[in-house]
């Protein structure tokens, strides 16, 4: 790959990196809202517009790591609607293989190995994807259960849920953000936040570092 073609996804990957922390920023400002409303006291109605602000952090964090995933590690496209099978047939093949050298490039470029955490990030990245699918399946495995609505999208510390007895299983959680602990769940499967958060700041540094080097180059 021509380097100024790699330089170009380089660019894009700083720019989710920036978007990511962004991100960050909002969902530290927003729970720090909630925390202060939440103390004050508040009505039911005005809880759940702190709680969609803080989710809409969160999944504004988590689309800037699903695009960092792509670049690094693609998945093989699948023919657009209405795009000829006979032309997909030439076109898919080609496309594919230049995104896996893409990524094999990227990867090699800035360092990064397949078990970074911006790499596993798979599982919120399929979530996001297929929403509609995850709320179909949870709402139909688990419409004879209690306190359904009360883990889907909720926040709170899972720590203290436990001290208290009777928590819902974990399994039954569509979504659910341990504040004490960053770490969000999709029905039961733990997402830390935080090996997240450094790997993007370690990338960011590196990029920040070629690109300095590059303009040193470049003035001399």
């Amino acid at each position: 790959m021509e380097e100024n073609v790699l330089q170009t996804f380089r660019e894009e990957i700083e720019f989710q990196c920036r978007l990511a922390l962004f991100a960050l920023g909002d969902l530290k400002k927003a729970l720090g809202d909630y925390d202060k409303a939440h103390g004050e006291g508040f009505k039911n109605a005005e809880q759940r517009i702190y709680i969609c602000r803080i989710y809409y952090s969160i999944e504004a964090f988590l689309v800037a790591v699903a695009n960092i995933s792509k670049l690094f590690d693609p998945i093989e496209p699948r023919r657009p609607p209405n795009y000829p099978k006979e032309k997909w047939k030439i076109k898919g093949p080609e496309l594919w293989k230049a995104m896996e050298e893409r990524g094999a490039e990227l990867r090699r470029s800035l360092s990064v190995d397949k078990d970074s955490p911006l790499i596993k990030s798979r599982p919120p990245r399929d979530y996001l994807e297929h929403f509609d699918a995850f709320l179909q399946e949870w709402i139909e495995e688990t419409k004879n259960l209690e306190y359904v609505h009360y883990v889907h999208r909720s926040i709170g510390s899972l720590r203290k849920v436990k001290e208290k007895g009777g928590a819902p299983d974990p399994k039954n959680f569509l979504q659910y953000f341990d504040y004490e602990q960053c770490m969000l769940l999709f029905r039961g499967a733990e997402y830390p936040l935080e090996p997240v958060i450094k790997a993007i700041k370690k990338l960011l540094e590196e990029i920040e570092s070629r690109t300095s080097s590059r303009q040193k180059k470049e003035c001399q």
